[in-house]
């Protein structure tokens, strides 16, 4: 995977969104061979948080065209409630909370 390149694809996956967290520290949803991840990516690690796999919040990711400094923090804050959650629960969680949780939980993985 490309650290600085744009939001796009190869033969085996493409890069859904990325949600820069510093400027050594990222979190990309990318799509895999037909999985779609969330990573933790540094300089030197890749971490896998989470594997979506609820089919409407992968239907609202691939609807996603803009470039993703612009919309995937809005698009993060939008699925980031279902991250981590069983796709069989509709429990709903604080929005804010949840964000700021997967970046505390990104600043320990350095």
């Amino acid at each position: 995977m490309q650290k600085k390149g744009l939001v796009g694809r190869n033969t085996y996956g493409k890069t859904l969104g990325i949600l820069p967290l510093d400027s050594k520290r990222l979190i990309y949803i990318t799509e895999i061979m037909g999985k779609v991840y969330v990573l933790g990516v540094t300089e030197h690690n890749i971490n896998l948080i989470d594997e979506i796999s609820d089919t409407e919040i992968i239907k609202l990711l691939k609807l996603q065209n803009k470039p993703a400094e612009k919309n995937f923090d809005k698009l993060f804050a939008d699925i980031a409630p279902h991250i981590g959650n069983d796709a069989n629960k509709k429990e709903t969680k604080d929005q804010a909370s949840h964000v700021e949780n997967l970046k505390n939980l990104m600043t320990k993985l350095k």
